[in-house]
Order: C-alpha cells, then sequence, then structure tokens
C-alpha cells in the first residue's frame, strides 16, 4: 500500500496486531517496469536488404510487407509484455501464424496475413527435458486456450461441440445486453448468468523425423496435422 491514505484506522490495527507494515512497496514490479521501459526505448527494427542491385524492388516489396505487418500485430506493445514476462518468468513465448484472409488477389490466388501474439505464462505448458536456451530441442509443447461454443462450433465444427464437455462458470450480470444463444449462457437467478466456456488445448509434437499439431479437448482430438514441412509456430526466449 502506498501513502496508506486508503487504510481505515480498523484496517491500519489488523496490520499491527499481524505484524504486517502499513506501506508495502512492490520491488520487483518497479524493477521489471524500469528494465522493460529501457529495452523499449531501444532501436528495434527489421531490414530486407537485397544479395545484389538488381534485387533492390523486390527488397523494398518486401520491406513494405515488413513494416506493414509489424503495424498491424503492434510490435512494439508486444515486444514490452514480452519483456516483461522474460523478466518475471524466465521464459518468453510468441506465437506466429500464417493464415488465409479470405480474399484473393488479381490473379485469383488466395491471400494470406501474419498473427503474432504473446503467449502468457498461464497459458503455455514446454518441455521439461529441454535444455537448449530457445527450447529448439523441445520434443513437445502445448499451449492452453479457454474459448465460448461460438468459436468452438466455427473452428472445429457442431459435431465436435457436441461431444465436448463444457466448463460452466458463473458470472453476474452486469446488465449488458447479451447474446444468450452466442455465449450459450442461460440465466440462474435475476442478477446471475451461467456461462459455458471449452478449453482447447494446442500441442507441437515432434516424432522422430515428423511434426504433428493437434487441437484437443478433454482427450478428444479435435483436429491433427502434419506439420513437418511448417516452421514452428511458436518462439522461445
Amino acid at each position: 500500500f502506498h501513502g496508506r491514505g486508503h487504510l481505515t484506522a480498523e484496517q491500519e490495527n489488523i496490520l499491527k496486531l499481524r505484524g504486517q507494515p502499513k506501506q508495502i512497496h512492490n520491488i520487483v514490479k518497479e524493477f521489471t517496469l524500469k528494465l522493460s521501459g529501457y529495452l523499449s526505448a531501444t532501436r528495434k527494427e527489421a531490414a530486407v536488404k537485397p544479395v545484389a542491385e538488381q534485387y533492390s524492388a523486390v527488397a523494398n516489396v518486401a520491406n513494405t510487407v515488413v513494416e506493414r505487418t509489424m503495424t498491424k500485430n503492434n510490435v512494439d506493445i508486444q515486444y514490452f509484455l514480452a519483456a516483461q514476462d522474460l523478466l518475471l518468468s524466465g521464459v518468453s513465448c510468441l506465437e506466429h501464424a500464417v493464415y488465409k484472409t479470405g480474399e484473393k488477389d488479381q490473379h485469383g490466388r488466395p491471400m494470406y496475413d501474419v498473427k503474432m501474439n504473446l503467449v502468457p505464462d498461464s497459458e503455455r505448458f514446454l518441455d521439461p527435458w529441454s535444455r537448449a536456451l530457445d527450447y529448439s530441442d523441445a520434443q513437445h509443447f502445448t499451449r492452453k486456450k479457454w474459448i465460448g461454443s461460438y468459436d468452438f462450433e466455427r473452428l472445429f465444427g457442431k459435431e465436435k461441440l457436441k461431444q465436448s464437455s463444457p466448463f460452466t462458470t458463473v458470472l453476474a450480470d452486469l446488465g449488458y445486453e447479451w447474446d444468450l444463444d452466442l455465449l450459450n449462457s442461460s440465466m440462474v437467478s435475476d442478477e446471475y448468468r451461467e456461462l459455458a466456456v471449452y478449453e482447447v488445448l494446442h500441442t507441437i509434437v515432434r516424432r522422430g523425423e515428423k511434426t504433428f499439431s493437434y487441437y484437443w479437448n478433454n482427450d478428444m482430438i479435435l483436429i491433427k496435422e502434419d506439420v513437418t514441412q511448417t516452421p514452428n509456430p511458436f518462439r522461445y526466449c
């Protein structure tokens, strides 16, 4: 607590009886913010340089793509959060995913985009037998996420949704206009509603020369893909 101005006399007395100080400084947070601020102030840029003069036009196009991708994914903010995660937990992880936008270019070819996001410490499970600093020798990596029934059905289909068991939580009704069908929720009382969410795990597994990607829920495989020829979407440091 800073300043103690928000503590009542009763609360201060309780702290005194417990032997706790009335003012506490979070030293870890203070130094983490200082170091993260220092790192964010350093210059960071990615540039594509041509190997020969005749490739200058190609390099310029590539630089435009890189700059657009970094701007769209808020790389500066991602870098700041990744630095904090690294300082606090000792490991930082970013996920890079290439996906179809649903649009096509003038030649009818599908258009792709790149999405980058930080994988927080609470969502990642690393291979405990890995010894490389960047976890490049890891045999498996798992990310856990909670999603609603709408996203679950959109990603994995209605049949898999029926076979999966949701986790039910109760939320206070804050007076918002809820779409009950979209959220798969129902009223428990006049003040509370029940909301169903699904735990989805994404695991990358190495099996000899092969690499597989699994999406699963409650021991049920939702999607299995051979991603041997695809770079690992997770980057660690």
